[in-house]
């Protein structure tokens, strides 16, 4: 996960009044389900890297992730 992208998580998933429930949202919404897509539709294996980047995002808006996945020879 690259800096872009932890910052990212941080600026969505903060609220103070609900403490880490909110990041813990983010976590599973935004990094864990689209990393489960990728592993059920096959494009990624054993062995192989994500990279998790910060997409660039509209003016205004928060932004998404962008998944690049290594494979490993």
């Amino acid at each position: 996960m690259t800096a872009a992208a932890r910052d990212l998580v941080a600026r969505v998933g903060y609220d103070p009044r609900y403490g880490a429930r909110p990041l813990k949202r983010v976590m599973q919404a935004e990094i864990q389900n689209p990393l489960s897509k990728l592993v059920l539709k096959g494009e990624l294996r054993e062995g192989d890297e994500v990279i998790i980047d910060a997409a660039k995002a509209e003016p205004g808006k928060d932004g998404s992730f962008a998944f690049k996945v290594r494979r490993r020879a």
